[in-house]
């Protein structure tokens, strides 16, 4: 083999190796990209819906405490209910969301802030407001 072939040969090795490390590190940023995505669908959507039903079971709770007059849940339980929807609502506010889903968050959010509002004058009123209750839980 004359000196020509033998760097010819080196310089196709030395190409097939480049290109091998290469594409090794092409398909590393792929599947750390496939990850970040996985990881971030478990966060921001299945994390959410558990929150968000984790939201509708407490305020379930508030519907039967209004709907049977109990005054033992607004007297003792409703501050550490509303304590919760309050720590739910940070974890939520942590995800990340859509538009549409940002418009409906911080409608909630605002209307929880009346909804502890309504409380406070419902439990003031010594729980004469029933029927005010129903009206503003089924709008």
């Amino acid at each position: 083999m004359t000196f020509f072939n033998k760097i010819k040969w080196v310089l196709s090795i030395l190409m097939v190796f480049v290109l091998i490390v290469t594409t090794n590190l092409i398909d590393r940023n792929n599947f750390i990209r496939v990850k970040d995505s996985v990881v971030t669908i478990y966060e921001d959507r299945l994390i959410a819906k558990d929150l968000i039903f984790e939201m509708s079971k407490a305020v379930q709770e508030k519907e039967v405490a209004v709907a049977a007059s109990d005054t033992t849940f607004f007297n003792q339980y409703n501050n550490k209910v509303n304590d919760d929807i309050q720590s739910l609502i940070s974890r939520f506010e942590q995800t990340k969301l859509t538009l549409d889903e940002s418009k409906v968050f911080d409608n909630l959010k605002e209307n929880f802030q009346k909804l502890k509002t309504l409380e406070n004058v419902f439990k003031d009123s010594d729980f004469l407001a029933k029927t005010i209750w129903l009206l503003v839980l089924i709008i």
